[in-house]
């Protein structure tokens, strides 16, 4: 959805038993992606991409490889070299011995790149308020707990890996261990 639209834009629908589930996660998810990347936008973060922002969302405080960073993202390896050389270049991310191995080398959030998740955590608690806003909070309390409890289906990568954006809503529990709401 683009941003400044309102959940209660949507329609309602009385055959709430015929909605595409995955669809309509995938839709919120979206939704809740583009807010956070307008807030890294705003917050002077105008040269990040959509794509840049899922991997950085993916990165983990004391650093992650590569691997693990396409793994996570599910890009290949290749496509997240080339997203990093970018990330590394523009001062997001910054490359660091790893010291459990000497011959490996960690990626690691700048600060700046840590201002950006700020801003982008606080345009999902925004969106999140709209949300419990328009269902009520024991509804957004409930969708919680049920996504929650669909999480050990749906997540190959457990909670250490972050599902995006905003994926991770902006719960501290939802997994991005650097940033939660970069999309």
């Amino acid at each position: 959805m683009v941003e400044g639209r309102s959940m209660s834009d949507v329609p309602a629908g009385d055959d709430a038993e015929e909605l595409n589930v995955g669809v309509a996660m995938f839709v919120a998810h979206r939704w809740l992606e583009d807010r956070a990347l307008a807030a890294v936008h705003r917050a002077g973060g105008t040269d990040v991409t959509p794509a840049q922002a899922r991997l950085l969302q993916r990165v983990d405080p004391r650093g992650t490889r590569l691997s693990e960073l396409a793994e996570r993202a599910l890009v290949t390896k290749q496509t997240a070299a080339t997203l990093v050389t970018r990330l590394v270049a523009a001062g997001y991310l910054e490359r660091v011995a790893d010291p459990d191995d000497g011959r490996a080398r960690l990626l690691r959030l700048t600060d700046r790149a840590r201002d950006l998740a700020v801003a982008a955590d606080g345009a999902v608690g925004a969106a999140l308020d709209e949300w419990t806003a328009q269902i009520g909070a024991g509804r957004m309390r409930e969708l919680r707990r049920t996504l929650a409890r669909l999480r050990p289906l749906t997540d190959p990568f457990g909670s250490a890996a972050g599902a995006g954006s905003v994926a991770s809503a902006g719960d501290s529990d939802q997994g991005s261990p650097a940033a939660t709401s970069v999309p």
